[in-house]
């Protein structure tokens, strides 16, 4: 490990972690003070000339940046690549909200186009329409040209305000990009859909305007919860790389609330209304299924289901392959897991597990594998197997305060016929008040999967890796023990964005405090 520090308000701190033939280099650069009604949204664009970080302060109460106001007012800072900041602006007339829908103008993202310029996106309301905007930032004074109309939409009923509802996703390959906004309610039981499909040069290639079944978001989102940036990745929601968005939307059973189903949207171009596709119960039930994208263009569902209406235990995989455009199924498999494959999915191995479950396995009792998890991401590898990642997590209350549990991982490899290669469990325990500062964030470098996160109890950084055999290992690259050169800050890993080829970046906090995070996997 090689260590360098640097005083006079900046740290610097290189880390070597071997990975096969790669090394990850994380570290931690000029540290500043901050107020704790400020929250980082993340990285808008990166050129020659410096790097450009959003940041929301918060008007009103606010918990180490969450930002409980009823209105956040955003700020654009430039730092050079030495991690100087060079300059900060507010964005004055185009709020953030986060209690209630905006009055006026209201933020919905950033994007970084083919020529590295960087555009704002807001929108407003005017005369019964909604109507977005994008306007170009000046990279020297970050202040920003006329606005240009992207689209307008008319309000169709009451209350249907798009609003702080658009959103945005890039292909894998970053040559497109779609915007889309899904505006209903829950009386409806349906939603007005818009997608359009732009290539990196912000030329549109087609857009649909379609009512659709049943997507709602179960209650008020606003954008203050559901922050975004360009490059901003979802499981459930892809843009492929010849401009197909697919969308799988979970969706409650009437009557039922320990019951949902899954509805797949597929929008591309030459049709003027989604291929929709239900995923519905049967005698098993979904428990949380997440999208891939194969290299040949179909589609692959992956997740968990249960024996059990109620949703618990966890019983298996599902597997379904569908054709790309039709959306036809091409193959399906529910896959039962052993009780060697719920040893491994939950202890880690046999020899890992208490005395008591092996006893009531041998009982021929079984063990039932809890559902309290979440799928974080999928991985499509060269040999066209699939890596599922999944985390248990939970909250929690003592002593009148909510606390918030991330804990193991899960890594499943299935291969493209449909079968589990391997298991392999990554053992961690993050508790905090915060919601943010939990988890991990993911990076994905040729067939490799790289984590790092928050060891919150022992206030150390970690990374880790996984290959495509399941061989996995972590290595502590910062620690706050003992004046460690960590110094109390941690990583929030929804604030990390990927920069360029193997490069990512990202703001580490402390109470007053901030620090830029670098990672590069060379």
């Amino acid at each position: 490990m090689k260590l360098y520090l640097f005083v006079l308000f900046f740290l610097s701190l290189q880390i070597d972690l071997q990975a096969q033939d790669k090394t990850v280099n994380v570290e931690l650069t000029g540290s500043a003070s901050r107020k704790l009604s400020t929250r980082f949204i993340g990285i808008v664009g990166t050129t020659d000339e410096g790097i450009y970080i959003l940041r929301l302060k918060s008007k009103g109460y606010s918990i180490s940046g969450g930002g409980l106001g009823k209105k956040g007012e955003l700020f654009l800072d430039k730092y050079d690549h030495e991690s100087n900041l060079i300059k900060s602006k507010e964005i004055k007339d185009i709020p953030i909200t986060i209690v209630s829908k905006a009055k006026d103008k209201s933020y919905e993202f950033f994007y970084q186009d083919e020529k590295e310029d960087i555009w704002l996106f807001y929108s407003d309301e005017l005369k019964g329409e909604n109507r977005l905007f994008r306007k170009r930032l000046n990279q020297e004074t970050l202040d920003f040209e006329e606005p240009i109309l992207v689209v307008d939409h008319l309000i169709m009923k009451k209350g249907l305000d798009r609003r702080s509802n658009y959103s945005i996703i890039q292909s894998k390959n970053k040559k497109k990009f779609a915007i889309y906004s899904f505006s209903g309610n829950t009386r409806s039981r349906e939603s007005h859909a818009y997608v359009e499909v732009f290539d990196n040069r912000m030329n549109s290639e087609w857009v649909i305007n379609a009512t659709i079944p049943e997507f709602n978001k179960s209650g008020f989102e606003s954008k203050f919860t559901n922050l975004k940036v360009a490059g901003y990745h979802k499981e459930d929601i892809l843009l492929s790389n010849d401009g197909r968005l697919n969308i799988l939307n979970q969706v409650f059973v009437e009557k039922s609330w320990d019951e949902y189903e899954h509805i797949l949207y597929s929008f591309h171009k030459g049709i003027s209304e989604p291929v929709i596709r239900y995923l519905k119960n049967s005698d098993k039930y979904f428990v949380d299924l997440s999208l891939a994208h194969h290299k040949n263009g179909s589609i692959k569902i992956v997740g968990f289901y249960s024996n059990e209406k109620g949703l618990d235990p966890i019983d298996g995989l599902f597997v379904q392959n569908l054709a790309p455009l039709s959306l036809a199924v091409k193959a399906e498999e529910y896959i039962p897991f052993s009780e060697e494959d719920k040893l491994n999915f939950y202890f880690g191995g046999r020899e890992k597990a208490s005395k008591k479950v092996l006893n009531k396995i041998e009982k021929g009792k079984g063990f039932d594998l809890p559902s309290y998890l979440t799928i974080n991401s999928i991985y499509t590898l060269e040999n066209n197997s699939v890596t599922l990642c999944s985390e248990y997590l939970n909250s929690f209350q003592s002593k009148g305060v909510t606390y918030f549990g991330f804990y193991s991982m899960q890594f499943i490899n299935i291969s493209e016929s449909g079968e589990i290669n391997w298991i392999e469990k990554y053992t961690k325990k993050q508790i905090d008040r915060r919601t943010l500062s939990g988890s991990v964030y993911e990076m994905f470098e040729d067939d490799v999967i790289y984590f790092v996160y928050n060891d919150l109890l022992n206030r150390d950084l970690l990374a880790g890796q996984i290959n495509g055999n399941g061989e996995s290992s972590s290595e502590v690259v910062l620690t706050s023990k003992k004046m460690g050169d960590l110094e109390n800050f941690v990583i929030f890993p929804s604030n990390i964005s990927k920069i360029s080829d193997n490069q990512y970046m990202g703001v580490a906090l402390r109470a007053f405090g901030q620090s830029l995070v670098k990672i590069e996997i060379e």
